[in-house]
């Protein structure tokens, strides 16, 4: 362990209840007896009856090798334990090593309230002290919190990861006394951060918690709903209040009791209200016990007492699929009334992709009855050698339904073009050909001759086809094409389709705008001569470029002030993409004082750039 770490030390009893003594050596030196005989306190007794084992803490701030022996008499009488030969005595002994690069010790990251902080309470006011631990080496693995002065332990307790709460419901009633907790780590490191001193000196009025709430929920409609709640005076005064039961969305008083308790003084009551028959099978909505200091709230559930009525549900169904085409498709399907009366329903045999009802059979069942039918239908021939379709079993209340599959009886295939793949070079400019390349093939078992057409727009046109004969299992590559118009704006997208009468394939397909951009002219850099003298004339030097697509003109003006005002311009015309060089000058006059400082900007039209430039007297 490294420098200033605390270790918690601790020895089995055998038997705790038995008289004992324990006797701590550091390096053979005692540095603490618990003799039997001692008025051991009661959380000294409580810490032994919790982990079976008594306890000794030590802080070694310096580097070094230290041997903690810790001896448990069970003869408690004997008087001859220094004689070297005694024996009677279990001996427990540690070593502990201490250097920097040992176990870091645990340490208080944070904590509410902080530690050392008074906590003004009442006496049997609930309060809760959290903290965050920080343990890089070892897992925080346990908490003991001590109560000073009453001698006790308040709580052995299990932390959540690195963060321990004490949590206090009934108060302390301590006046002055210190809350001490003890942060054990897994390795028996301990850290102990500054107590915490309970302030009882201002008494609280009777205050009136909420300790416990429950309810008989759910319960029938016209039956009575229970809530029994335990309500505690946390206060330092006795007192008298109303607590009421308030019920539902729209909050009403529906009981009420006057209570009176003594400080610290608890008791259950319970508090009743008669449901009415639910909005439905089931009505669920709250329920709040109020002190006028404290509010506990549950949702409960009212639930109807009349019958359901006849409810059919599909609790099995089978197939005997596959089947061939033209055979016929047999559904069985068990269906049972879970309801509490009899009823009469259609049993209906819904397929396809498309639904339609292909078979029905009306069932009269009495409560809990169940029927077992059989539900029928002519299969067609599958478009290939196989068809896939769903069968639905629908009772009106339920239903339930499964995959099936048609195969074909054995007969060759028609020919059968299908498109297996397919591209495009989008995007195109307008004007330009789109090219749509694809793979058609022959999966059916003759040959055969289609049209594979090109079907271009989100108003769909044919727009290119071709003739294809190929023999069965057959492949070819084509290249259908359509000439682009000019987009409507900057891009237009639309669907391209490769349709060969039995199979499809679509892409999406962009066509942008080829518009040239207009002569545009960018000042590319702008310098002058400043400074200048009154009366002298000033340079400005300018390059321009046309950024644009195509050859133009313009003046390019220099604009001088602050009250800003063209002093020169000169006219200047560029192929796309050519730039100039300018000179551009303006007759300087005598400044208003040493010197004046004022902006000059360049501006073809398109573009401009500024600096500021100087006169001197």
């Amino acid at each position: 362990m490294q420098p200033g770490a605390r270790i918690l030390f601790e020895a089995d009893i055998e038997d705790p209840d038995a008289d004992w003594d324990v006797e701590w050596q550091i390096d053979g030196e005692r540095v603490r007896y618990d003799a039997h005989y001692d008025a051991r306190t009661q959380d000294y007794y409580q810490y032994v009856e919790q982990y079976g084992a008594t306890y000794f803490t030590e802080t070694f701030d310096s580097s070094g090798t230290y041997e903690v022996t810790a001896y448990v008499f069970y003869d408690p009488d004997t008087e001859n334990r220094d004689d070297p030969d005694y024996d009677q005595a279990d001996v427990i002994q540690w070593e502990v090593h201490v250097t920097s690069d040992g176990t870091t010790p645990p340490s208080v990251d944070s904590a509410d309230p902080d530690p050392g902080e008074t906590l003004a309470v009442g006496r049997n006011e609930p309060f809760e002290i959290d903290v965050d631990v920080s343990s890089p080496d070892s897992d925080l693995d346990r908490t003991v919190w001590w109560l000073s002065q009453a001698d006790v332990v308040l709580e052995f307790g299990d932390p959540d990861g690195n963060d321990a709460t004490l949590e206090v419901d009934g108060g302390a009633g301590c006046h002055t006394c210190a809350i001490t907790s003890w942060l054990i780590t897994e390795d028996n490191l301990l850290a102990r951060p500054e107590p915490w001193v309970l302030n009882h000196e201002e008494d609280v009025p009777a205050t009136f918690r909420v300790a416990e709430m429950q309810t008989n929920s759910p319960i029938g409609g016209g039956e009575t709903l229970e809530v029994t709640a335990t309500i505690h005076n946390i206060g330092d005064e006795t007192g008298t209040t109303d607590v009421d039961l308030v019920v539902g969305h729209d909050p009403e008083i529906e009981d009420s009791q006057m209570l009176t308790l003594d400080p610290g003084e608890s008791t259950e009551i319970t508090l009743l209200f008669e449901a009415g028959d639910p909005a439905g099978e089931v009505e669920e909505f709250p329920v709040v016990v109020d002190t006028g200091a404290d509010t506990a709230s549950e949702m409960v559930a009212v639930e109807s007492d009349g019958p359901t009525p006849a409810t059919f549900n599909v609790m099995d169904m089978t197939t005997n699929s596959p089947v061939g085409g033209g055979e016929t498709l047999e559904v069985d399907t068990t269906i049972e009334n879970v309801g509490d009366e009899t009823g009469t329903t259609d049993i209906e045999l819904v397929v396809g992709h498309d639904p339609v009802v292909e078979d029905s059979e009306m069932l009269t069942l009495e409560a809990g009855e169940s029927a077992d039918l059989t539900l029928t239908f002519q299969a067609g021939q599958p478009a290939g050698d196989t068809e896939e379709f769903p069968v639905e079993v629908d009772t009106g209340a339920d239903t339930a339904s499964e995959m099936v599959v048609v195969e074909s009886d054995g007969g060759t295939t028609p020919a059968t073009f299908n498109v297996m793949g397919m591209s495009t070079n989008s995007p195109i400019g307008g004007g330009e050909t789109l090219e749509v390349d694809t793979t058609i093939e022959n999966v059916g078992d003759e040959t055969g001759t289609t049209d594979v057409d090109l079907v271009v727009g989100h108003d769909p046109e044919i727009e290119d086809s071709q003739m294809l004969t190929l023999d069965p299992g057959e492949s070819a590559d084509l290249t259908l094409t359509f000439q682009a118009g000019q987009p409507a704006g900057d891009t237009e997208e639309f669907p391209v389709v490769v349709d060969t009468g039995a199979d499809t394939a679509s892409e999406m397909v962009v066509v942008e705008a080829d518009e040239t951009v207009p002569a545009t002219f960018n000042v590319m850099s702008i310098s002058t001569n400043s400074p200048v003298g009154g009366g002298e004339i000033l340079e400005v030097d300018t390059t321009i470029e046309n950024v644009g697509d195509e050859t133009g003109t313009t003046d390019v003006v220099l604009i001088v002030g602050h009250d800003p005002a063209v002093e020169d311009s000169e006219m200047l015309t560029l192929e796309a993409g050519e730039s100039a060089s300018l000179t551009l000058t303006f007759q300087a006059g005598q400044p208003a004082g040493d010197t004046e400082e004022f902006p000059v900007e360049v501006d073809t039209g398109a573009d401009s750039d500024a600096v500021m430039v100087v006169v001197e007297q």
